[in-house]
């Protein structure tokens, strides 16, 4: 193949149509400073068809990405949970390693929080309620649940942010991401000032370069994210200096800051306190222990709601597709933003997704349950 051939074929070039073996990418769902998100189509052998999410994390990390990629891909593969974006391979075109991953269809709370901003609305309190029971069971799974050969997991997130946490168009809550902080941590070797984890949503031990090796900087991190959609307002500055950053967080009044959430959301001024202690050790401790107290909020929340006919509404209006809704619209659904039926115990930690397992092409490596990987030829 000549070099032009090689580079219009490239993955480092994507572009909509593109065809890489069984995948045709359809459109670029997302770009960070390492790579890009694509949905693309996966057609198997037997012309089976399915939409798919790829993670391309792109030049220069060549051979040495694809091994870290890979060892971080094994490790969130044994992540099966209906509250879990579902990895299903690690696969390498032309040096270039990407994630095939579970496509989800809606869009992240980055996007939500903006859309709801544009429409001059906000979020219902029992939406908000049911978003952060989600989050809490993927991070209690993450954690507690077990491996094949019968020990816990114990995955921390290290990255957790409303753009890594999803809410599909069915009402279903999904975090993404696992390990994805790490991995960016452990290629600092080549590549200067990657930090583990985005500086608006890392914990005080985290900005102070400690160890994130337990649930409670996940749990400061669900903190914040819970405060910014009660307050409509940024927890700290996301444009400022990482050592203004963390002393600001060190030094402003934990009084101050659940006062603004009780202006708002009384109910849930009680959990973001224990969530955002300062010192790790007087923080909640587990997600399993969050989620309880949010599931004790749907008793005195008002109007109980369930995330598939908010999903339903957020659709209606437009926020789903990104669009600003005419005034009469917003006045029309107004009205029904919390008339929600009683939510059913769902998002309970039995509740899993069995992932699809494509069939096996070149360069792929095949993630088995039991932390080993198959390598096809």
């Amino acid at each position: 193949m000549t070099s032009s051939a090689q580079n219009r074929h490239s993955p480092t070039q994507l572009f909509a149509g593109l065809k890489l073996e069984r995948f045709t990418l359809k459109r670029r769902l997302g770009q960070g400073a390492f790579g890009q998100v694509w949905l693309a189509s996966e057609k198997s052998g037997l012309g089976f068809e399915r939409p798919v999410a790829l993670k391309f994390l792109l030049d220069p990390m060549s051979r040495h990405g694809f091994k870290a990629l890979v060892r971080e891909a094994r490790v969130a593969s044994l992540l099966r949970h209906v509250n879990v974006v579902a990895i299903h391979s690690v696969e390498m075109r032309n040096d270039v390693p990407f994630l095939v991953m579970e496509y989800v269809e809606g869009l992240n709370l980055s996007q939500l929080g903006k859309g709801l901003v544009r429409n001059g609305m906000s979020i219902p309190r029992s939406a908000l309620v049911e978003l952060g029971i989600g989050i809490c069971d993927a991070l209690d799974h993450a954690w507690s649940g077990m491996r094949p050969d019968g020990n816990q997991l114990r995955i921390v997130h290290r990255d957790l942010k409303p753009s890594n946490v999803m809410l599909s168009t069915d009402g279903t809550v999904k975090v993404a991401d696992f390990g994805m902080a790490k991995l960016l941590s452990d290629l600092s070797t080549t590549h200067t000032g990657v930090q583990r984890g985005t500086p608006a949503y890392m914990s005080p031990e985290a900005l102070d370069g400690r160890r994130e090796d337990a649930p409670v900087s996940d749990l400061w991190a669900l903190g914040v994210v819970l405060f910014e959609f009660c307050t409509e307002k940024r927890f700290v500055d996301p444009t400022a200096d990482l050592l203004d950053m963390a002393e600001t967080v060190r030094s402003r009044s934990l009084d101050l800051e659940i006062s603004q959430v009780e202006a708002r959301f009384p109910e849930m001024a009680p959990l973001c306190r224990e969530l955002l202690v300062r010192d790790p050790s007087l923080r909640i401790q587990t997600a399993r222990e969050a989620g309880h107290k949010l599931r004790g909020l749907r008793r005195i929340t008002p109007r109980g709601g369930d995330l598939v006919q908010y999903s339903r509404l957020l659709g209606r209006v437009g926020v789903m597709d990104g669009k600003k809704s005419s005034p009469d619209v917003l006045n029309a659904m107004s009205d029904e933003a919390g008339k929600y039926a009683p939510v059913p115990h769902a998002n309970d930690l039995t509740k899993t997704a069995d992932p699809f397992s494509p069939p096996a092409g070149p360069g792929t490596i095949r993630l088995t349950t039991d932390g080993s990987t198959l390598e096809s030829d």
